[in-house]
């Protein structure tokens, strides 16, 4: 857990990418926003106007260098050659923060005094924070899922991976703020599969192949807006009503509409509003070119709570519940 001394190495929105190779130290930088902060009001209190769903959500973007790391002969590629992302953290600059947003049932909004930290050095997890008017780390959100996401081509249109691959073999299995790393995995990559099997025409993003390569419904409105037209189902003959599952793939897809180190600007011009996209109905300009570089981000979700050490793991289960409960039994966008 970081220490509230510590002065917050603050980044509140998208700006422009740090370069390519080695991460580097980022230099202190105040929070920008002239809000009133204070700490965050629990989303468990007494409030009767207290959301029934509240979460933070950051998506950051990811930059590596595009040239073959000493030891390597290439770059790294599927078994078809389609190029994929580096698996080496020291290919791996500092990534591009976006602004922290708050969902609250349907609604997203920036989240005054939350920040996101980049990391202190190669190997080193980002995190979310909440700072004061001092520019100090006031406290630390409790996690709730971090996930890679990249559309490399259109062979290979969207991988999905646990964690920050940017960290290599270092990558974290628990909390991005915890102590406990894994030395010796390396990032795992998946496609892209949907789950749909109860038959409600809602395809679910997930990770792993326990779904299917396709969605679950005819006819949906965000593809090719949010998925590619290559996971079209064209067999299914229930009506499509919309896309939920994993937050993180699910924002991914609608960061691929922003210019590059820009991803914020989706959900600051409220395209993702009342579970409804209202943005581009055409593919994300944001997708690789043919022969292009992979496009990737970071997208850390945390409860809209700080943790406290001191507090039970059932004080915070009925939040997690409310966001498991929207990602696989709700509807992120309708169609």
């Amino acid at each position: 857990m970081m220490q509230s001394s510590r002065h917050a190495k603050a980044h509140t929105g998208s700006g422009q990418s740090h370069g390519h190779g080695h991460r580097e130290k980022s230099k202190s930088q105040k929070p920008s926003g002239k809000e009133q902060k204070s700490t965050p009001t629990p989303t468990t209190n007494s409030n009767t106007n207290k959301p029934r769903v509240s979460f933070l959500f950051v998506v950051n973007e990811l930059n590596f260098s595009h040239e073959p790391l000493p030891g390597d002969s290439s770059l790294l590629t599927d078994q078809w050659g389609s190029e994929m992302p580096p698996i080496r953290s020291d290919a791996y600059s500092l990534e591009t923060a976006g602004t922290v947003f708050r969902y609250a049932d349907g609604a997203v909004s920036p989240a005054p005094g939350y920040v996101w930290l980049p990391s202190n050095g190669p190997s080193q997890p980002g995190c979310m924070a909440f700072v004061d008017d001092n520019n100090m780390i006031a406290g630390i959100p409790k996690w709730y899922k971090t996930q890679s996401i990249f559309a490399c081509s259109a062979h290979l249109p969207i991988i999905v991976a646990e964690g920050d691959v940017s960290l290599g073999s270092w990558m974290r299995r628990g909390c991005t703020c915890d102590a406990v790393y894994d030395q010796t995995a390396y990032p795992r990559w998946d496609m892209l599969h949907f789950s749909s099997a109860d038959g409600s025409g809602v395809s679910r993003a997930r990770i792993g192949s326990l779904g299917c390569p396709y969605v679950g419904g005819k006819s949906p409105s965000w593809i090719p807006s949010l998925v590619p037209r290559s996971f079209k189902n064209t067999r299914v003959e229930t009506q499509s009503v919309g896309l939920a599952g994993e937050l993180p793939i699910v924002l991914a897809l609608m960061a691929f509409h922003s210019a590059a180190g820009r991803a914020s600007e989706i959900f600051a011009r409220r395209l993702w509003w009342n579970h409804r996209w209202v943005g581009p109905t055409n593919a994300p300009v944001g997708y690789p070119l043919s022969g292009g570089v992979p496009r990737g981000f970071l997208v850390n979700v945390c409860l809209d709570e700080l943790d406290d050490p001191t507090r039970p793991p059932e004080y915070y289960a009925p939040m997690v519940e409310a966001i498991e409960n929207l990602e696989w039994y709700g509807i992120l966008v309708r169609d």
